[in-house]
């Protein structure tokens, strides 16, 4: 996979003194793992790139998106992509945005259901950031794929 824009954020929390607004400061993703960077996020926009969040429902989360999803999958043939199992047990599955979509103006729902975001606009933690404990990592190194449901997520 081609090197993304990443940013840094204080361990343990969602705070990142790179990612303030439109006042963005991005570093090399792989740069920030070899200089062993204890939590790493890869903003969206600035990759391209929508992240679908579908969270497991439990002490951090109030509602379960992987029965949604699923059936969100299987009904518009999204195809297995890159995917990141987060600290509460959910999945982050990364998607391209075609170079046909302007992303100036291109402005999914920020979710599709209960438990299941469209992250576009900030940006997710990604492996190897460390949780309390749990180390986020990828789960699947499929491809990653162009979003083919976007009409959908423009309604």
């Amino acid at each position: 996979m081609q090197d993304l824009k990443a940013i840094r954020f204080m361990p343990g929390t969602k705070v990142s003194h790179d990612y303030l607004g439109d006042n963005i400061k991005t570093f090399s993703y792989r740069e920030l793992i070899e200089i062993k960077s204890p939590a790493i996020g890869i903003p969206c926009r600035q990759n391209r790139l929508i992240i679908i969040d579908v969270d497991v429902a439990g002490a951090t989360h109030k509602n379960d998106g992987r029965e949604f999803w699923a059936k969100f999958s299987e009904e518009y043939g999204i195809p297995n992509t890159y995917t990141v199992r987060t600290p509460s047990g959910g999945y982050h599955f990364y998607f391209l945005l075609p170079e046909s979509i302007n992303a100036d103006t291109f402005s999914p729902p920020s979710q599709l259901a209960p438990g299941v975001d469209v992250k576009w606009n900030g940006w997710v933690g990604a492996p190897p950031t460390k949780a309390t404990t749990y180390t986020m990592e990828v789960c699947r190194r499929f491809k990653l794929h162009l979003l083919v449901c976007l009409r959908t997520l423009a309604h």
